[in-house]
């Protein structure tokens, strides 16, 4: 579901450089920290290889999968 959440970030809002993608990094190997406290795993390469593709940075912000949505209506994430 967090995936889902997050291609629906990608896929709406105004163009701008940097593309922020919300995800609750406690959810290891989909997405989780490294030691260095980098966001690491599977929606989160699929994440950097949108951005990539739509030629914009990608920029992972860690929230609780409780506030999402409200990030969403916030503007906090990109919708």
């Amino acid at each position: 579901m967090v995936l889902a959440v997050g291609f629906l970030n990608a896929c709406g809002g105004a163009e701008t450089d940097v593309l922020k993608v919300g995800m609750d990094l406690r959810y290891p190997p989909f997405e989780s920290t490294d030691s260095e406290s980098n966001p690491e795993g599977i929606s989160v390469d699929i994440a950097y290889a949108l951005g990539e593709y739509l030629g914009r940075e990608v920029e992972i912000v860690n929230l609780d999968f409780s506030t999402i949505i409200l990030s969403l209506n916030s503007g906090v994430i990109d919708d």
